[in-house]
């Protein structure tokens, strides 16, 4: 990472994926975190959290993979989270039931997928169900170059262009020069449009901030939480 350590108390995401739902929403409201891991370190919305923004966190983690930072995942996050989180398959009926009660109009503002080879599983599920979203972090891990990857990667694509949402930064890479594209980032055109312009591939994460960046600059907007924090990265 390109960050300086002082900066990390910025944000907690590991690629700034929190900071984009910030960067287009700035004041959004819903999130949800499917593969969310422990609750602060590389979480990608805690941040959103400490912004006023709700919603639920949901992981499948079994006992043995707990390990010795939070032998209780849901204790872990009652200490220092205000949102609830969930121990569960996100391919499951119960998922879909449970974000059914959470989020009924099914439009969510943001929704972070990192599930791994579960991906496209799950994203269809939301898809089937009726679920909508402005904006989402979607990994595929395209640079293991995995048979996986490839499907979570190609097949994710086709199911969201189908129905109208957009790539506004594809092939998000861990490094500069298209190295190690790992992400792709959507956001949904009935929502914002305004940005489509911006599209990206092939780019590191702190490239894709910063075009944010340059939007509300050039836009003369208010998003100053989000500018100052992006400033901060080295």
């Amino acid at each position: 990472m390109t960050m300086k350590q002082k900066d990390k108390k910025h944000f907690e995401s590991a690629q700034g994926q929190d900071l984009f739902a910030l960067g287009l929403l700035p004041h959004g409201e819903t999130f949800l975190d499917i593969g969310s891991g422990g609750p602060l370190i590389c979480n990608n919305t805690y941040i959103l959290e400490k912004n006023q923004w709700k919603g639920i966190c949901v992981d499948n983690i079994s006992d043995e993979g707990l390990g010795v930072e939070h032998p209780n995942m849901e204790r872990s996050y009652k200490e220092v989270r205000e949102s609830q989180f969930f121990n569960l398959d996100a391919c499951s009926e119960e998922f879909i039931n449970l974000i059914k009660e959470h989020y009924p109009s099914k439009i969510i503002d943001y929704i972070s997928l990192d599930i791994d080879d579960s991906g496209i599983e799950c994203l269809t599920n939301l898809i089937a169900n009726g679920f909508n979203f402005k904006c989402m972090t979607f990994e595929h891990d395209l640079y293991n170059r995995k048979a996986m990857n490839y499907i979570n990667k190609y097949a994710s694509k086709d199911l969201l262009l189908e129905r109208g949402y957009y790539p506004l930064f594809e092939n998000v890479c861990l490094y500069g020069n298209g190295v190690n594209p790992w992400e792709d980032w959507w956001i949904n055109l009935n929502y914002l449009s305004s940005f489509k312009f911006l599209n990206n591939r092939n780019c590191s994460w702190e490239h894709c901030l910063r075009c944010l960046v340059d939007f509300w600059t050039k836009n003369n907007e208010k998003n100053e939480k989000f500018i100052e924090i992006v400033s901060k990265i080295k």
